[in-house]
């Protein structure tokens, strides 16, 4: 049996003869419209295919919402980064099928977006239909959800590592590798570690072959015309799911001449980086190259006190005689 992480046998070969199409040559197709759907609870519940979760729908509409707040892509691909490291996480204590209910609860559900709002939008039911409905086209796989997650969280990881390797830091793709609770990271960067060759040695080729690998990781996109936010018609990508969203976030990412992702529903900022906070480790999208801790309380308490003592160290070193 092959091994899942060998790529050699896979690795496309290019016809370079064949020009792409670029986003910016085609004059920006990088639109992302998606309609979300929340309930207030779910149930865990099994048949013969394993686990699945569903709502909990009554007969009253107050079961399930369409929120009036729409999170952005790079949020969508943060949050559920967060929720691999901690489902993963061997030291976790929490079952990870509450954790992915609270993602859902505290998010939007993850499945059938755009068919879940279309019910909803729809005048002709009634409550008790609607929520019959609902509980049935909702249900989704938890073995589905894990194994979507662990391929963006695999793909999003080496995509860090390599853009750091780019960059001269080797730091990422030695701490790449890692034995994780329901799975383990690629170990690409393992046999350089494990060799005469270290791995600051690697050949020069070997990223260029691993480029190649994590653009065969990432899925292609359906295009439709569609209706944004604001009623206006754009050519967009196809939204079945919340790894449709983050899929599509990540490859803008990854892609040099992407058009400028949403930072803001409200602004066209330049695209982030995607780094995790020095203090708790958690993903976020830096919003200037200054930023390296996230919003919650505690790591802005932490960032004050390391300004503190940097700056008190600064102090004493102008005091010091030369």
């Amino acid at each position: 049996m092959r091994d899942p992480y060998d790529y050699r046998e896979v690795v496309p070969q290019f016809d370079r003869k064949l020009d792409y199409i670029s986003f910016g040559e085609i004059g920006g197709v990088g639109e992302m419209v998606y309609h979300t759907v929340k309930f207030k609870r779910y149930e865990l519940d099994a048949d013969d295919n394993g686990y699945f979760m569903r709502p909990v729908c009554q007969q009253s509409g107050d079961s399930f919402k369409n929120p009036d707040v729409t999170f952005t892509g790079q949020e969508v691909l943060a949050s559920l980064m967060n929720l691999a490291k901690e489902i993963n996480d061997p030291a976790a204590t929490i079952p990870y099928t509450d954790l992915i209910e609270a993602w859902c609860l505290q998010h939007f559900h993850p499945y059938a977006i755009d068919n879940l709002y279309e019910f909803i939008s729809d005048e002709s039911y009634s409550d008790e239909e609607l929520g019959f409905v609902m509980e049935k086209e909702a249900a989704f796989g938890i073995d589905d959800f894990m194994q979507e997650l662990q391929r963006l969280y695999n793909a999003t990881v080496l995509y860090l590592a390599l853009r750091d390797y780019v960059r001269g830091d080797l730091t990422t793709a030695r701490d790449l590798y890692m034995e994780g609770r329901f799975f383990d990271t690629p170990p690409f960067f393992e046999k350089f570690k494990n060799s005469d060759h270290q791995i600051e040695n690697i050949p020069a080729n070997e990223g260029e072959r691993l480029q190649r690998v994590l653009f065969d990781m990432i899925p292609e996109f359906r295009m439709k015309l569609a209706f944004d936010r604001y009623g206006s018609i754009v050519y967009a990508a196809v939204v079945n799911s919340v790894f449709d969203i983050a899929w599509y976030t990540f490859s803008r990412l990854v892609a040099d001449d992407a058009p400028e992702d949403d930072v803001d529903l409200n602004s066209n900022l330049e695209i982030g980086h995607l780094v995790s906070c020095l203090c708790c480790g958690r993903y976020m999208f830096r919003r200037n190259n200054r930023q390296r801790y996230c919003a919650a309380p505690d790591c802005q308490a932490a960032r004050k006190r390391k300004n503190r003592r940097d700056c008190d160290a600064r102090k004493r070193a102008a005091k010091t005689p030369k």
